[in-house]
């Protein structure tokens, strides 16, 4: 999430988002971090310099916007709390609301706005019936465009949150929208791949004739005379904006452009974000680049000028934001590494083996491997060299450290091995000798489960090299073993041979923890009530078959991404997702019900756990209510309380003691028969 509003207005400091529910402050020219970080609770989700530079804002899934001190990161005041969480926020960057004027984007299809210096809150809620895209003020000030899924964008004013005209009605959900610098034309973009332009005046349509097949992003130059776009097709474009007339060749590149804008100290140049690890900058004029690429390790999701077009900042999958210097292409001081795997991160999680340190680079998966599970953790190389390199250096350091493991434990074991000799040279009967030898190998294997192993949470059983193996990582953050069948073309420094088993350190309590009887994480991704039969298909081709799967692995910033480039959908929408699939894991649990339960305000486990079953039957209760095109079932009162126990289990709180009604007082005896 980079934006314009991640500069400081002298331009000396960035405030960045990461997937480690904080933002922090950066050295513009060092890209050295600066102050404290700015908490959540949940995902961050916008981030930007507000109140003339002397504050900065964050917006989180969480339902807080935050306010800190621009030169220390410290908070200011008490965070302005919603009804749901947010999806986005923007700051007014001009005329006369310029930095005093916050718009947040909320899960609960509105848009309010905030006064920077007091937190009060201005005029009413912006409302929508669906998820709302994006919010951008426009040159003066003075209007809010909004772009939501119920296929509508709508101008609103900003001083009072009135509507402004009419509805913009398009046939798919919207996407973005946008101003022209003059405020004369507003400019909307469409799931239908089709970008619009109308007249801000009279809400006129002028152009709906600029289509770019998988159209992921989009952008009008300052004066209104030009839109960029963006898409899958390798390409992005540039148009005419009142006439819909393409006015260049296709600006061509090596994988899906994900993202596009406008800047240069003239406002003649554009930048684009490529997943072939490249970002461009190009002239207006001609079409052609200006200078070489700016390269990076994985693909770029985003890319914007600074304020004053001289520099270029781009954020790439391998969670690091880079500063780039327009003239010449130099990268303007460090690259700077969001999450909590950041060099200067206290609680920083890394190990140093042969002196190549490893960091995790996302969080636990539960896997199976030879018909054992246990947990495992995605790590990577620190040293910014191509990611090839940095595999395979890691891979040779996590063999070298389960070599020195394995030949600790046989170093303390020399009487099981002496035993194991004795019983191969006499075994007395076939029987005996499988007996002992199961025997030996259980005894082994008890002592290497209570060994902690610094590099995953596996213990190791046995380990020998006997297999060629092509290592690589994959998109969603994994990494993957494919043993090489003869002919295959691999390089020989990606080969290593690796055989092993494992076994899973134990856990001392339930912490998230799918137990069966009050969970279901094998439910088919397909039962995500709003993903289609073909995004289904695409997240299984990603590996995502199962809701746990979903919950554990593609709500990781870099799964996020690629699912987003994979599927052409926005974060917000994956976040939506997430909500459902988190939700959907509670065993009777359905997909209705989990609408119901977002549309009450309680998407999130911790939301639950905190309830009684009386007070989460009213909230489903209401919602269903309101949403009587769900045609949802009343909640029963055991299932209210088989969600809360589910919940509170998950994140280690303990149960609710519940006292037993009273037994019932003992019957009279009968009376004696009558004689």
């Amino acid at each position: 999430m980079v934006s314009t509003d991640s500069f400081s207005p002298d331009g000396r400091r960035l405030v960045l988002a990461s997937d480690d529910h904080r933002a922090r402050l950066w050295d513009a020219d060092s890209g050295k971090p600066l102050g404290e970080s700015i908490t959540h609770r949940d995902s961050v989700t916008a981030a930007g310099f507000c109140a003339g530079g002397k504050r900065v804002f964050t917006a989180s899934a969480d339902g807080s916007l935050r306010f800190g001190d621009a030169e220390t990161g410290k908070p200011i005041d008490a965070p302005i709390k919603h009804p749901a969480g947010l999806s986005g926020a923007g700051v007014g960057a001009s005329g006369n609301l310029a930095g005093s004027v916050i718009v947040t984007m909320c899960d609960d299809f509105n848009a309010r706005l905030w006064r920077v210096e007091s937190g009060d809150a201005i005029g009413r809620p912006m409302a929508h019936r669906a998820a709302i895209r994006s919010a951008a003020f426009s040159a003066s000030g003075g209007l809010i465009v909004t772009a939501s899924d119920d296929q509508t964008a709508q101008l609103w004013d900003a001083a009072t949150g009135d509507a402004v005209g009419n509805a913009l009605k398009h046939p798919a959900a919207v996407m973005a929208a946008g101003f022209s610098a003059a405020d004369e034309f507003v400019w909307t973009m469409a799931a239908d791949s089709v970008v619009r332009v109308w007249a801000v005046r009279t809400q006129k349509l002028l152009s709906d004739s600029i289509r770019h097949e998988g159209l992921l992003a989009a952008d009008m130059h300052g004066q209104g005379k030009l839109l960029a776009t963006a898409g899958k097709d390798k390409t992005a474009r540039l148009w005419d904006a009142a006439s819909g007339r393409a006015v260049r060749e296709p600006l061509l590149h090596d994988g899906a452009v994900l993202d596009v804008g406008f800047g240069g100290p003239d406002g003649s140049l554009l930048v684009t974000a490529c997943e072939d690890g490249r970002a461009g900058v190009w002239s207006t004029d001609t079409g052609k680049p200006v200078g070489d690429p700016l390269r990076h390790k994985s693909s770029v999701l985003e890319a914007c000028f600074d304020l004053a077009g001289e520099r270029v900042l781009t954020l790439s999958a391998d969670r690091a934001a880079r500063l780039w210097e327009v003239k010449t292409g130099r990268l303007i001081g460090q690259p700077m590494r969001l999450g909590a795997d950041a060099a200067d991160d206290p609680q920083r999680t890394d190990d140093t083996l042969n002196n190549a340190t490893l960091v995790r680079i996302g969080g636990e998966r539960l896997v199976t491997v030879g018909g054992i599970t246990g947990i495992f953790t995605p790590i990577t190389s620190a040293s910014d060299q191509p990611l090839g390199t940095d595999e395979r250096q890691n891979l040779r350091a996590i063999i070298d450290q389960l070599k020195r493991e394995v030949g600790e434990v046989q170093s303390r074991n020399l009487k099981l091995s002496a035993d194991l000799s004795l019983l191969r040279e006499r075994p007395a009967a076939p029987d005996d000798f499988a007996s002992g030898v199961q025997q030996s190998l259980d005894e082994l294997q008890q002592r290497m489960a209570t060994m902690r192993n610094s590099t995953s949470n596996f213990a190791v059983r046995d380990f020998k090299l006997d297999a060629s193996v092509f290592v690589q990582v994959s998109p969603m953050g994994s990494i993957e073993y494919r043993f090489v069948q003869p002919g295959d073309q691999i390089e020989p420094q990606s080969l290593s041979k690796l055989s092993l088993q494992v076994v899973p350190l134990p856990k001392d309590n339930l912490d998230g923890v799918w137990t069966p009887n009050l969970f279901q994480p094998e439910l088919p991704i397909s039962a995500l009530p709003e993903v289609t039969a073909e995004s289904a298909r695409q997240l299984e081709s990603a590996g995502l078959f199962s809701i746990g799967e979903f919950v554990q692995v593609g709500t990781r910033a870099r799964a996020q991404a690629y699912l987003e480039a994979l599927l052409g959908v926005q974060r917000v929408r994956l976040a939506l997702w997430a909500q459902q699939a988190s939700l959907l894991t509670l065993r009777g649990m359905t997909g209705v019900a989990a609408l119901l339960l977002i549309d009450a305000g309680l998407s999130r486990l911790d939301l639950l756990a905190g309830l009684t079953t009386d007070t989460l039957m009213a909230g489903y209760e209401a919602a269903r209510a309101r949403r009587t095109d769900l045609q949802a079932p009343p909640l029963d009162s055991a299932l209210a309380e088989l969600w809360i126990r589910a919940a509170r289990q998950y994140l280690g709180l303990p149960e609710i003691e519940t006292t037993p009604a009273p037994a019932p007082a003992p019957l009279p005896p009968p009376p004696p028969p009558p004689p």
